[in-house]
């Protein structure tokens, strides 16, 4: 995990590859597990916010540049 970020309520991470579409590997999971994480956002260059697992969203490198995605709850 290259970032944790621990607001209030919850713990959330950024987990940055240098990828056009971002995909969900063994150690992202075990990241989340062992991190206790809500959310982990994989930035992107696309425009579009979507699942790649439970808890890991693909996340549109401009919309992360917004502190909004850290209080939604469904960014997408």
């Amino acid at each position: 995990m290259d970032l944790t970020l621990p607001p209030r309520r919850r713990q959330l991470g950024v987990e940055c590859k240098r990828h056009d579409a971002p995909g969900l590997a063994k150690s992202n999971r075990l990241a989340i597990d062992d991190l206790g994480l809500e959310r982990v956002a994989g930035p992107y260059p696309g425009a579009l916010w979507f699942a790649l697992g439970d808890r890991m969203e693909a996340a549109p490198l401009h919309l992360l540049a917004d502190p909004a995605w850290l209080l939604e709850e469904d960014p997408g």
